[in-house]
């Protein structure tokens, strides 16, 4: 595929080829290696849409042998529209709303970041009718409404389903890199960013690549040169961030995309845009990485702009000092209502376990862990459980597919979202 980037305007017209060339800091990785847009409701009828939940809910079977006590369950709401999936019954549990926060963007994130796995490329689908890459398939066609559906351009499926004009559907393999995704935005006042998960052995590649690098996305005076070198150890309080090198690098070769079709219409515009970053797997690394570059690239604070995270499955991106001053942050922008993060694990995805604490990597906040019962509806872990070690079993591979994360999500915002009403 080469550095392929399409560009598309916002009248709709076919992609047009276009070219990107690398900031310092992208080039100096390559070389060593509406107006109110938060706003939006969702109708009952809307999520009962029987395309995509029929097609998320017969994708796979839900664990019959899961059990737990109610106690120890935060459910996400008292009464939800009927599923036309066979596992699914209405719950009646009482609600606990305490995590039904940011419901509208979690919604959209999981489509973001399950659509980011395709493009405009004829055949892109059929490559993931493989049993490793099946569930991949099986959210898309979800999304899109079923399989003849869901082999539609990426730019189809993004204005169809989603109501967004893509911008930028970019694509660069430059050595051991191979970074795919794009940027969007609707006439609502969103600006969406996703990046494609693990799907070759390139992405395995960058995901093996746990070495160290130091970044500071933080200091503006420091932007030009965020990458300064690798280093496997740190001494004194003033040593700077640090963070996984294989996902700096896949990361670093998007950045002109961000700097060319998103920065811009954060800057250009008075009325409130709300960013939308999410990924899956690999996807959610380089998202979380790009949160905290957008973090340091633009003033949120003084701005009328928000900005959210949604990651599904994502492995860990920095160290404690990475975190501690990414977390200050967004704990800065949600006090005034500007950012949140959702990091969802589905159950015993063992992806979120590396790179392991052992090697000095840390997660961002903003945990949601669901799990499902016997009947198929989803909850939120809450509590000493969120944290508890992975039962070992054969779901630690299963738990990650996106359709899975796909139908947990759904469910639990569609619950939530009935609970709050």
């Amino acid at each position: 595929r080469g550095s392929r980037i399409f560009a598309r305007s916002t009248s709709g017209s076919s992609p047009a080829h276009c070219s990107c060339s690398m900031s310092p800091a992208a080039h100096m990785i390559h070389q060593t290696s509406t107006e109110a847009a938060a706003q939006r409701k969702f109708s009952s009828s809307e999520w009962a849409s029987p395309t995509i939940q029929r097609a998320a809910w017969r994708s796979d079977v839900t664990r019959a042998h899961f059990q737990r006590s109610p106690q120890k369950l935060a459910l996400g709401g008292a009464t939800t529209p009927p599923l036309s999936g066979p596992c699914f019954h209405p719950a009646e549990e009482p609600a606990a709303i305490c995590s039904a926060t940011h419901l509208d963007e979690l919604h959209i994130g999981a489509r973001l970041a399950c659509l980011a796995y395709t493009d405009d490329e004829p055949g892109t689908i059929l490559a993931y009718n493989t049993p490793v890459l099946r569930g991949t398939l099986r959210a898309i066609e979800a999304i899109a409404g079923g399989p003849e559906e869901a082999e539609k351009p990426l730019s189809s499926l993004l204005q169809e389903q989603l109501g967004y004009i893509a911008d930028c559907i970019f694509s660069h393999q430059h050595g051991e890199v191979d970074t795919q995704g794009f940027i969007a935005h609707s006439s609502s006042g969103d600006i969406v960013l996703a990046f494609r998960g693990t799907t070759n052995s390139l992405d395995w590649a960058t995901n093996v690549d746990t070495r160290m690098a130091e970044c500071d996305f933080f200091e503006p005076a420091q932007s030009a040169s965020w990458f300064t070198g690798l280093s496997l150890c740190c001494s004194g309080d003033a040593a700077p961030p640090r963070a996984h090198h294989g996902f700096m690098t896949a990361l670093a070769v998007a950045l002109p995309d961000i700097e060319t079709h998103l920065l811009p219409q954060l800057e250009q515009s008075a009325s409130p845009k709300r960013v939308i970053v999410a990924g899956h797997s690999l996807g959610g690394a380089l998202a979380t990485g790009a949160l905290a570059y957008l973090l340091g690239k633009f003033d949120f604070a003084a701005s009328p702009h928000e900005v959210h995270l949604v990651t599904l499955g994502a492995p860990r991106f920095g160290d404690a000092r990475f975190v501690g001053k990414m977390m200050a942050q967004v704990k800065q922008l949600e006090g005034m209502g500007k950012c949140s993060i959702r990091r969802v694990v589905h159950h015993d995805d063992a992806v979120p376990t590396v790179p392991p604490e052992l090697f000095g990597f840390e997660h961002v906040g903003g945990l949601c862990r669901l799990v499902e019962d016997i009947s198929g509806r989803s909850f939120e872990l809450e509590g000493e459980e969120e944290l508890a070690a992975r039962t070992l079993s054969t779901e630690l591979v299963t738990d990650h597919e996106p359709v899975r994360y796909l139908r947990s999500t759904d469910d639990f915002v569609q619950r939530s979202g009935a609970a709050i009403k």
